[in-house]
């Protein structure tokens, strides 16, 4: 998969099973991380390159993507506004 533009493609890391209280948290109560790995970033524009790369940590708004199903898992396609922060 090919990201375009200022398109960015992640695959988010799973939330939690344990709250930080200590308490285990049904597969139904959870909620996506907004903590996920790049697996495809597109150029940018000749005004805005892209800032991020494949194999990056990236963190981003949360909710935030249109969710597409690649070999059984979920992954996001967002713009890059939409990325807060990143590791190194």
């Amino acid at each position: 998969m090919i990201a375009l533009k200022n398109q960015v493609v992640v695959k988010p890391f799973e939330a939690d099973n344990v709250s930080a209280g200590g308490i285990i948290v049904p597969d139904s109560f959870k909620q996506r991380s907004n903590k996920a790995l790049v697996v495809s970033a597109g150029r940018g524009t000749a005004k805005r390159p892209m800032l991020y790369k494949e194999g990056q940590t990236v963190y981003h708004v949360k909710n935030h993507g249109t969710e597409i199903e690649k070999n059984g898992e979920k992954h996001y396609i967002m713009d890059m506004d939409a990325i807060l922060a990143y590791e190194d």
